[in-house]
């Protein structure tokens, strides 16, 4: 299995209960998958399905609450794992 050079989740709050993702990994070129995750309690599990630890959650969501953006670390995570949660 090929392993990344960089892997990480851009959350970013757009409006009311709505958040932008980006998925950025880049091997030996990049990629990047969009993504609108609507309502807290979705990103929430999709979080959760991302094995982030419940603590992790509730500081990522009280920062996007605030207004600020997040960006998480994700280069233990198959590719296909999180492209296919973003776009479920």
């Amino acid at each position: 299995m090929e392993h990344p050079i960089s892997a990480t989740l851009h959350i970013v709050p757009e409006v009311v209960q709505a958040y932008r993702a980006l998925y950025t990994i880049v091997y030996d070129g990049a990629a990047a998958t969009p993504s609108t995750i609507h309502g807290a309690e979705k990103l929430q599990a999709f979080l959760t399905q991302l094995q982030v630890p419940a603590h992790d959650i509730a500081t990522i969501m009280t920062q996007l609450h605030a207004g600020m953006s997040y960006v998480l670390d994700l280069p233990h995570i198959d590719r296909d794992t999180v492209t296919g949660l973003l776009l479920a």
